[in-house]
């Protein structure tokens, strides 16, 4: 296998200004598809994971090396990991203390650059708790790796709540 060349994944096509006045248009490698859809698989087993509190699943979702980050809006860091075993000991301290349900709603992921073991990609999210109470909404950026195994696992989370 050949070193990683990350790159965008879409190319601007030549701008029709009759039909694309603002150049929304790009050409998609299909051949890359899969591996778009396998990385917003990531972003939804996270969330599944999370929310039914299923820490195997969560702990896959991560490399043994990750780095997590979650922020508010200032830039206050308020929570911080940096490999996978103390993200795993802070889930299940977050897993005991759980009341009530949770659902993350992730929509909106692009993956900005894809190469064929690493990708970067950011979605938005929003945090329903109690069943119908919209209670955050955050922009996740993610850089993912391939595994061995074909999965896509992220390498680093960061989670901004807005």
């Amino acid at each position: 296998m050949h070193a990683d060349q990350s790159q965008p994944i879409a190319a601007p096509l030549p701008q029709d200004t009759a039909t694309d006045p603002i150049g929304l248009s790009y050409a998609v490698d299909p051949a890359r598809l899969a591996d778009r859809i396998a990385i917003g698989d990531a972003f939804s087993r996270w969330a599944i994971g999370f929310d039914e509190s299923r820490r195997d699943i969560v702990g896959d979702m991560f490399i043994e090396t990750a780095t997590f980050t979650m922020t508010n809006a200032a830039g206050q860091v308020l929570q911080a990991c940096h490999d996978r075993a103390k993200l795993l000991a802070r889930v299940d301290q977050i897993f005991a203390s759980k009341a009530g349900p949770r659902r993350h709603f992730i929509s909106n992921m692009l993956v900005e650059t894809l190469g064929d073991n690493s990708a970067s990609a950011m979605a938005y999210a929003m945090v329903v708790t109690g069943g119908h109470v919209l209670d955050k909404t955050a922009v996740y950026r993610a850089k993912l790796q391939r595994g061995d195994d074909g999965v896509w696992r992220f390498s680093d989370l960061a989670i901004t709540h807005d």
